[in-house]
Parts: structure tokens; sequence; C-alpha cells
């Protein structure tokens, strides 16, 4: 990873129910987070889709500017399928490359 970003906002809907989707565009989003979401969305639809699941996503608003550099590129120990915890101190540490779950 190169990057780590600030979580703003964790909005969870059902990108398959239109009501829903429509309803977060009427929501207290900033312009520019209303935007990203929108695009996001809209890439989704045509490029991967969202399955059969009619379940609540959930979608990450990250900050645009509260960003931490990670020059060193730490990674995880074993490719992930999924999520998984780290301690913020072992990703900032640059003495170490290859980053343990927490």
């Amino acid at each position: 990873m190169s990057k780590l970003y600030r979580v703003l906002d964790i909005i969870s809907f059902d990108p398959l129910d239109p009501v829903a989707r429509s309803s977060v565009f009427e929501s207290s989003l900033s312009n520019d987070e209303k935007e990203r979401l929108a695009h996001y969305l809209e890439a989704r639809d045509v490029e991967f889709g969202w399955g059969d699941r009619g379940a609540p996503f959930r979608f990450y608003i990250l900050s645009t500017d509260d960003i931490i550099h990670l020059p060193h590129s730490p990674r995880p120990v074993k490719n992930i399928q999924g999520h998984m915890y780290f301690r913020l101190c072992d990703v900032l540490d640059s003495e170490k490359p290859v980053v343990q779950s927490a």
C-alpha cells in the first residue's frame, strides 16, 4: 500500500434499490462526495455489477486532503482475501516492509 486515507463517512445502502440509491444523493454529503460516489456507482454498474445480493453494501467516503503517504510501500505477509486489520504503528514503521495482521 502506498497511502492511508481518513474515512469521513460510511454509508450503507442497497445499490440495486432505486429509492435507496437516490436517497443517498439527498443526504448531507458534500457535492464533491456525491459526485465521487456517483462516478463509482456508475463505473461499478458497467464494469462489475452488483450480483443478485439485494442487500446493503458499505461505501466508504474517503478524505482527499487527509492522506498519509507510505513511501516504503508496506504490504501484508500474505495475499488477503477480504479485509484484515493492521496496527497503525506497524504500517508507519519504514523498517518493516512486511506487515503482520493485528
